[in-house]
């Protein structure tokens, strides 16, 4: 169900846009897209619009994006049926999205707080498009799964989102994250990129455990990258935003983009017996637990 972000009623289609008949809340349709958090701008204190675009300008190609979509793309086929209905939070240019529809997925539905984002997926024949604050979102009991990757850390209070989460699935549903591993691998570029913290397997667990969970799967990735992010994270100490998206490693030639897709690949299989230990990524998927509430 879509609800009112402010009362939680249901909201009903009107003319141009959705309606609440208890509060006289608007979500204008605007291009396409349903806005449901004008309010949010550009500089917004978890994710900047201009981050957007520096994602559409490298996803394609960026070894780091390519390896983490594979990772997401085997959690789907794993967890989540090709007819159930999945809400991509965070869903930036919809890079993710279209990776899943090519896999099969068709009932996709793009949340981002950033509208500029919003609009390069609509390029790509993406429909269901919802501009929204996860920390208050406008849906209950809707979605089958719920992807989040590289979202939950942007935020500074990570229960409230997960139990917002929780609240938006049906029962038995999923959420399928990633998030960046490890405290000790945390830089100046976490702080720069508008990180809050990093996880490992106990901190993530407990905290989808907390919010109404059953933890299916949780286990690193980037597995030999990790040496190379602990030395990153030494060197960028003194890093400043102008020079954060070469840190942390946006702008990459192409040579040593080919030997890191490589070596991510080969160490994530080679060293999978240290998937529960040590990576630069953590993947968690976990299901809504049937006898709690949304």
């Amino acid at each position: 169900m879509i609800v009112c972000p402010k009362c939680r009623a249901a909201l009903v289609e009107g003319d141009g846009g959705l309606l609440c008949a208890s509060c006289a809340y608007r979500a204008d349709r605007e291009d396409g897209i349903v806005l449901f958090s004008r309010e949010i701008l550009p500089d917004h204190e978890d994710y900047r619009a201009e981050g957007v675009d520096a994602l559409y300008r490298v996803e394609q190609v960026h070894f780091w994006f390519s390896h983490r979509l594979q990772v997401i793309q085997r959690a789907f086929r794993d967890y989540v049926g090709h007819r159930e209905k999945i809400l991509d939070v965070g869903a930036g240019t919809g890079h993710t999205a279209r990776a899943l529809h090519e896999d099969g997925y068709r009932d996709i539905s793009l949340g981002e707080i950033h509208t500029n984002g919003l609009r390069y997926a609509k390029r790509f024949g993406f429909e269901q498009l919802y501009q929204f604050d996860v920390r208050c979102p406008p849906f209950a009991d809707h979605f089958d799964a719920i992807g989040l990757f590289d979202v939950v850390e942007h935020t500074r209070d990570d229960g409230l989102v997960v139990r917002n989460l929780h609240a938006m699935l049906r029962s038995g549903g999923r959420v399928l994250l990633t998030v960046p591993a490890h405290r000790w691998l945390w830089s100046r570029v976490d702080e720069l990129s508008g990180h809050h913290r990093r996880y490992n397997r106990e901190s993530m667990t407990a905290l989808l455990e907390a919010s109404g969970f059953d933890v299916l799967e949780c286990r690193y990735f980037f597995i030999a990258l990790a040496p190379a992010l602990l030395l990153r994270s030494l060197r960028a100490r003194r890093t400043d935003w102008g020079h954060v998206g070469s840190d942390a490693g946006l702008a990459i030639t192409g040579v040593t983009n080919t030997i890191l897709g490589l070596a991510s690949r080969a160490g994530d299989i080679l060293f999978s017996p240290l998937r529960f230990t040590i990576g630069g990524s953590l993947l968690a998927i976990a299901k809504k637990r049937r006898d709690s509430q949304g």
